[in-house]
């Protein structure tokens, strides 16, 4: 009696296309099957705060602070805004006299994510360099 082919496998004994075999491995066009390899993207770039190196770390958690300041004040904006009505003019809100609020919320926001990722990478550079 003849073996019939499994569906997917050419009737000749050969894997199916796209598919070939490396000792105990098999690799599939497209697909991680592996037996020796372990592909993870388990990657949080504020980890590099907590294991990096360097001052890379200490930029991070500035930026960190910075954007989230801004972000508050961004908060703070539309809070007044839900709250106080149309009828006054909330672009005139100001932090300080002269200091309009809303462009110093969204540029101390936008600094920080910046700064932050700058410093994210200099860590992550740092600890790389540090393990070879």
């Amino acid at each position: 009696m003849e073996s019939r082919p499994t569906p997917g496998q050419p009737s000749d004994g050969r894997p199916p296309a796209g598919e070939y075999h490396a000792g105990r491995d098999l690799y599939a066009a497209g697909r991680d099957i592996h037996h020796n390899v372990r592909v993870t993207n388990d990657y949080d770039p504020s980890d590099e705060v907590f294991q990096g190196r360097g001052i890379g770390r200490l930029l991070a958690v500035i930026g960190g602070v910075i954007a989230l300041g801004g972000f508050c004040l961004l908060a703070d904006f539309i809070y007044r805004a839900a709250t106080i009505g149309g009828t006054s003019n909330l672009f005139g809100l100001e932090l300080a006299p002269g200091v309009p609020q809303i462009p110093v919320g969204f540029g101390a926001f936008l600094a920080g994510g910046i700064l932050s990722g700058i410093g994210t990478g200099m860590s992550k550079a740092a600890r790389k360099r540090a393990s070879r």
